[in-house]
């Protein structure tokens, strides 16, 4: 929303506005980058908070991909028949057979 705001007001001569836009600075540390950084802080504690009480599992770890999953997507690059079937279908392999999680059987 912030990028919204910015842009609409991107033609304003006031200093001040100009000087708040400079939150969206990354490398910076002046009061409206702290600001915004604080508010971003409190946004994600607030979500968290929300997740703990209604007893959601804050998890962002993709699904374990099964070997069934596999098939399905090679037998999709074998339909679609591309030139780079091929090599999609060994790379999906390799990945899956060397790169995956411990945790996975």
């Amino acid at each position: 929303m912030i990028k919204l705001a910015q842009n609409k007001l991107s033609s304003s001569t006031n200093a001040e506005t100009k000087l708040f836009f400079t939150c969206l600075l990354t490398n910076s540390n002046s009061f409206h980058t702290n600001w915004l950084r604080g508010v971003r802080h409190n946004i994600d504690r607030i979500c968290l908070e929300r997740m703990k009480e209604a007893g959601d599992d804050y998890d962002e770890s993709a699904p374990p991909m099964s070997r069934e999953n596999l098939k399905l997507m090679i037998q999709a690059y074998w339909k679609a028949n591309t030139n780079e079937t091929g090599m999609r279908v060994m790379s999906l392999l390799t990945l899956f057979f060397v790169g995956g999680r411990s945790s996975e059987p």
